[in-house]
């Protein structure tokens, strides 16, 4: 495996790219709840509940993004560029139309959408404040997904990397400005956040697009490119996109309604977990980058007609996967101490989040396994239907019903509440094994089928 000179140097040209800008992406909601930690629980809180709308509107667009660059990869690797901007102009319809409706919600229902996870009239009002602005930078946000996918899927992550880089520059200044009232600005709170985070991801946005265009990137393209698909393609395009988005949204829902049970359980329980989540997405950035990176490269030799390239390239990267997450994992465990050090929270709080770091640090392998695995192999592959099924069966079949019981039925403290849902993990990380050995996850959406023969040494 290490003696892969091609592998690793296709990896690492699209890969390092990836992990600055997921480091970047990370780096948005983190200093926000860095910052906002400073105000306390309540407002810690009601920045994660706002959040969640966003949270949603980023698996949706994600979801566009990423059924998107499954099939642009392969164009790509089967060295179509019109094809791949056919692919753009698709992505941008779906994507900047979820983005006006989820801001519209945000705008017009910001207390209607909080409530339904919490009853603190407190986090309540300050959360509604924070939407109502937050709102505005969704369709900046649906912009930067649908370019964004489509370059990482022609191997240019440069020009994502750097537009994030500006945007997270310009969000930290105008956080510091507008939370605190810093450099002669006036102390706008949570409000300064929300207000920093529009005009960060306008500029970004006007970045991106910017490279895009100045450098002569695949997806710089004309008017007529973007829009000149015909029903067939379009037919072809939205089943394998459609899997993907409503897959992501399945899944996103679940979590959302994890978030909605933590939220009951009390205004601590609900701060523990944001801050989890801010170190658990730190924690990913590495992986996420990899995966991101696998599923071009696999989609990429498959699009090629190269599928005994693809199945090792992905199997590489499973093992690169586990590897990695597991030094992570201890790297967490054995610095508890430092990470809660970081906020202003009430013991309980700490306790809570204490007790739930311990989890995340011995369970982390196995998200990161599935993971590896989902982005990798599934989509990578072409194997939509089955990652869609398979993530959606199990966070609403398993997870959320031991959530609700765990809330509701047995009243129990938050982080065995946690625990409890990684049974989802669990289980999802064995049908996943299966199907990525059983080969049936590679499908090429760009060429006629031709049977493969698998040599043995595949399998070594």
């Amino acid at each position: 495996m290490l003696q892969d000179s091609e592998f690793f140097s296709t990896l690492a040209r699209i890969g390092l790219p990836l992990i600055i800008q997921q480091l970047v992406a990370a780096s948005f909601y983190f200093m926000d709840v860095f910052m906002v930690g400073q105000l306390g629980d309540t407002s810690i809180a009601a920045l994660g509940l706002a959040h969640q709308l966003h949270f949603l509107l980023n698996l949706v667009v994600y979801g566009i993004g990423s059924g998107s660059a499954v099939l642009s990869a392969q164009y790509w690797g089967n060295k179509d560029p019109q094809g791949v901007r056919k692919v753009l102009g698709l992505c941008l319809i779906l994507a900047v139309s979820s983005g006006i409706i989820f801001s519209l919600i945000a705008i017009l229902l910001p207390k209607q959408i909080l409530s339904f996870y919490t009853n603190d009239s407190a986090v309540i009002n300050l959360g509604s404040e924070y939407l109502h602005i937050m709102g505005l930078s969704y369709l900046g946000i649906a912009l930067i997904a649908g370019y964004s996918s489509i370059l990482k899927s022609t191997e240019n992550t440069k020009l994502p990397m750097i537009a994030s880089a500006l945007g997270l520059a310009l969000n930290a200044s105008l956080n510091y400005a507008l939370i605190f009232g810093n450099w002669g600005f006036p102390v706008l709170g949570l409000k300064g956040a929300a207000i920093a985070a529009v005009c960060s991801k306008f500029f970004e946005f006007a970045i991106l697009v910017s490279l895009v265009y100045a450098t002569r990137a695949p997806a710089a393209a004309r008017i007529n490119e973007l829009f000149g698909f015909n029903r067939e393609f379009f037919k072809k395009y939205l089943k394998i996109t459609l899997p993907v988005v409503f897959g992501d949204l399945g899944w996103a829902l679940g979590i959302t309604t994890y978030n909605m049970a933590y939220a009951r359980i009390g205004t601590e329980a609900i701060a523990s977990i944001n801050i989890i989540g801010t170190i658990e997405e730190l924690a990913f950035v590495f992986f996420m980058a990899i995966s991101v990176a696998g599923a071009t490269m696999v989609g990429n030799r498959i699009g090629a007609g190269e599928e005994h390239k693809a199945y090792g390239y992905a199997k590489r990267l499973i093992i690169l996967g586990i590897l990695g997450s597991l030094l992570v994992g201890l790297v967490i465990f054995i610095n508890v101490d430092r990470i809660l050090s970081l906020y202003q929270i009430n013991s309980i709080t700490s306790n809570n989040t204490r007790m739930i770091l311990m989890i995340l640090s011995l369970t982390f392998w196995i998200k990161v396994t599935n993971l590896v695995i989902f982005l990798t192999v599934l989509r990578g592959g072409g194997d939509i239907q089955f990652g869609f099924i398979l993530d959606v069966s199990l966070i609403w079949c398993v997870g959320v019903p031991l959530a609700l019981v765990g809330v509701f039925v047995l009243h129990l403290p938050v982080y065995w509440v946690y625990l409890l849902v990684q049974a989802e993990e669990v289980g999802k990380f064995f049908f996943d094994i299966k199907r990525f050995l059983s080969k049936k996850w590679i499908n090429n959406l760009v060429q006629p089928q031709i049977p493969v023969v698998w040599p043995e040494i595949i399998n070594k």
